[in-house]
């Protein structure tokens, strides 16, 4: 018999208020607000086998040795609270301003770290609306500049208890104290750090919009530069003396450049007596991202390294195959390290017309490995796993 029960329960409570004033030439709206998370998971499982008839339903009916019975449990918790407030004011719809700020609380965190603090700012400007720019406005219907700053946490990279130290029960021994049973124990989980905190995302963008012929063909780019502030890794790699994996702390941070493209065409024109509209979109973007910071002086490549760009290749560079036995004979470099199979394959070993030429980049006659990018050896990055140039298209009509 299994007996099985659990519970999930989120309970989210929010306060919002609204302030709205506007005259002739200045609108103002301001928003703010409070809101409270809980998050609940328990669950409780237990079985028993050996039960005498196959009529007895209840749990404490069956054999009560230890390896025909068993009783496991879990509960966790989540809570996060926000303060969060908005501010919006614009003059004759040309000039336009807002500020975010966010406050936020989560228990992931040890309580001397548990809160967060997120300010945004945004401004546009309306060119096309300005005295100067009416006899423009016959070929650009629309210009709007932008210019944002934004900064937002992130605490899901976190466990539940990441920042406690637990103490592991019911581990056995290897042997016994004067008769057969074997005694049990406790051990403390691996140290870990205490200080946790929040990642924090800030991404600063300049924007503009352009709209031609009545706005029915508009243009949008976007450039943003995203910094990834008190990313949650492993620190430093340690000797093995340590005794223990190294924790994961707000050791890294990581640098995103990107540019973002759009063309949109949309029109309407009559179609059986009714009015038919359609839209066509294409976009395009681009973005690279680099390690800022890491412990990593030695910049190992077994670990990331300031400078790196995230998904970059390491490998060897050849020049082509050897034309002939003689060549290959001839070549001054030792690419024994590279060739090892083929050398211990071949009936006489050696390179011959066909093999691989690598090429000796650091100029001492042999063919390396690089293991530190602060000493590169014979191996460079000589590409990059990750995507390039991301596009869409989208046709919609109604």
């Amino acid at each position: 018999m299994t007996y099985d029960w659990n519970e999930n329960s989120r309970l989210t409570y929010n306060g919002l208020a609204n302030y709205n004033w506007s005259n002739e030439n200045h609108n103002i709206s301001a928003l703010g607000g409070v809101s409270y998370e809980h998050y609940k998971y328990q669950q409780q499982k237990s079985w028993r086998r050996n039960f005498p008839t196959n009529g007895m339903t209840g749990i404490n009916g069956g054999s009560s040795a230890p390896s025909d019975m068993s009783t496991e449990g879990d509960v966790y918790e989540d809570k996060l609270m926000s303060y969060f407030a908005r501010l919006n004011y614009s003059y004759k719809d040309r000039y336009l301003l807002e500020a975010n700020f966010r406050a936020d609380a989560s228990s992931r965190f040890h309580k001397d770290n548990r809160w967060g603090f997120f300010p945004s700012f945004s401004a546009g400007w309306r060119v096309s609306e300005e005295a100067f720019f009416t006899q423009a406005k016959n070929y650009v219907s629309n210009l709007k500049l932008r210019l944002s700053y934004g900064s937002l946490g992130n605490q899901k990279t976190v466990g539940y208890y990441d920042y406690l130290q637990l103490i592991n029960t019911g581990a056995v021994m290897n042997y016994a104290f004067g008769d057969t049973t074997k005694g049990d124990y406790a051990y403390e989980s691996a140290p870990n750090s205490t200080d946790l905190t929040w990642e924090t995302v800030i991404t600063k963008n300049i924007g503009l919009d352009l709209g031609f012929l009545n706005n029915r063909l508009n243009v949008s780019f976007d450039a943003y530069i995203r910094d990834t502030k008190d990313m949650l890794m492993a620190g430093k790699t340690l000797p093995g003396v340590y005794g223990a994996s190294s924790p994961r702390m707000n050791v890294a941070d990581l640098r995103t450049k990107g540019w973002e493209a759009s063309v949109t065409w949309g029109d309407s024109f009559t179609l059986a007596s009714k009015p038919f509209n359609y839209r066509i979109m294409a976009g395009i973007g681009d973005n690279t991202s680099k390690v800022t910071k890491y412990d990593n002086p030695n910049r190992t490549l077994t670990d990331p390294y300031e400078g790196q760009q995230l998904g970059e290749i390491w490998g060897y560079v050849v020049d082509g195959y050897f034309k002939t036995d003689e060549e290959a004979r001839n070549y001054k470099v030792d690419q024994s390290f590279v060739n090892q199979m083929i050398n211990a394959s071949a009936l006489d070993n050696g390179l011959h017309a066909g093999d691989l030429k690598f090429v000796d980049l650091d100029g001492n006659n042999k063919i390396e490995q690089t293991t530190s990018a602060n000493d590169r050896k014979d191996m460079k990055v000589i590409g990059n796993s990750l995507p390039r140039y991301n596009y869409n298209f989208g046709i919609s009509a109604d």
